[in-house]
């Protein structure tokens, strides 16, 4: 249960991005090709009958994913986690938002995620387990090799720690409120024990749990002994909150790392619904879309680099072992020196602080 409720956080953060990557683009090409010079602007409150879990969503939000009639999507998959109750009847929408502060932070802490995931190569152990002796031996001493620069990145990553809100939203219609009262104790269905990161806690009408800067365990991470040291330091006072709340007919989930930063909008005018950046969805929502989604080009931007950076770190990985393994084969060195070109041809392309900010393969 503790390494799912670690791997549950990790992935947490890989839908973020993967949700919020692809939809700015697909959206300002659909609103391209309506009609929208009609279109009646709507007030925050006609937005929040279409979209009501945005509602939720702070007003600086700048990258969000909203689903409306959630309930008809998942009433089968809930259904059977949740006996009793009809989702169909009673859920309403979902949304996820953050600040582009927040996406920035969470680019530059996932080599830490990484970490607590206790996650080791698995394309690498693929190639160990298939490859002939001399060739799994190359790949080990690889692996050192980039665990040993994985772990000053992870110095680099965590000097600095802080995560702002990340906020994800289920509304539901009239009448539902218990289920969102059974889903809100779910952040405190973990394992807490002496020797824990995970501590539970309650916050004014809040629960949930933050993870201990101080209790992680680095070890599977073999990194060298002064980088553990350093990054224990780092995380010395670090907390990461995870804490969830019924508020009206919305369940809110914020993740982030000093809840004095988290917000609550207390009026539907003061949430994203408020904001002007909602004005080019009017028209998408008189259509009942199902789904509306924005993404700020600067994140669309960090992640284009993410991509470019893990292509170059695993060419730059594979230069290495074949490398590694050329001796007086000219097959081998040919391989590594095409490796070897592709990652400086990488480089160009992506600026040197993303590889300090990037999970390393």
């Amino acid at each position: 249960m503790k390494e799912m409720m670690k791997r549950l956080l990790f992935v947490i953060c890989l839908c973020v991005w993967g949700v919020l990557q692809p939809v700015q683009g697909n959206l300002v090409q659909l609103l391209a090709q309506d009609n929208t010079a009609d279109a009646v602007s709507l007030s925050p409150r006609a937005r929040a009958n279409a979209f009501s879990a945005l509602a939720a969503l702070p007003a600086d939000t700048d990258s969000f994913f909203a689903i409306a009639k959630l309930g008809e999507l998942l009433s089968g998959e809930i259904a059977s986690v949740i006996p009793g109750a009809d989702v169909a009847a009673e859920l309403d929408g979902f949304a996820l938002g953050m600040s582009e502060a927040a996406a920035q932070d969470l680019q530059r802490l996932m080599p830490l995620f990484q970490v607590l995931t206790e996650a080791e190569s698995p394309l690498g152990e693929e190639w160990c387990a298939k490859a002939a002796p001399d060739a799994a031996r190359a790949i080990v001493a690889q692996q050192r090799e980039a665990r040993y620069r994985a772990g000053e990145l992870l110095v680099q990553a965590t000097r600095d720690y802080h995560l702002s809100p990340i906020y994800m939203v289920l509304s539901c219609k009239p009448g539902g409120e218990s289920l969102l009262h059974q889903l809100s104790v779910l952040p405190l269905m973990v394992p807490v024990g002496a020797d824990s990161p995970m501590v539970l806690m309650a916050r004014g009408s809040s629960r949930g749990f933050y993870l201990r800067g101080d209790a992680l365990d680095l070890s599977k991470a073999e990194l060298a002994p002064e980088h553990e040291e350093q990054i224990a330091r780092n995380l010395q006072q670090a907390r990461l909150y995870v804490m969830a709340e019924v508020q009206g007919n919305k369940l809110v989930l914020v993740i982030c790392s000093n809840l004095e930063e988290v917000k609550h909008p207390r009026r539907v005018s003061q949430s994203l619904l408020g904001s002007d950046k909602m004005a080019p969805f009017d028209a998408l929502m008189q259509r009942d879309a199902l789904a509306l989604g924005s993404c700020s080009p600067t994140v669309v931007s960090m992640r284009e680099q993410l991509n470019l950076c893990t292509y170059r770190i695993t060419a730059s990985f594979m230069g290495g072992v074949f490398r590694r393994l050329a001796g007086e084969n000219p097959a081998m060195a040919a391989a590594a020196d095409a490796l070897d070109s592709l990652a400086q041809q990488l480089d160009t392309l992506v600026p040197p602080r993303t590889e300090a900010e990037q999970v390393m393969v």
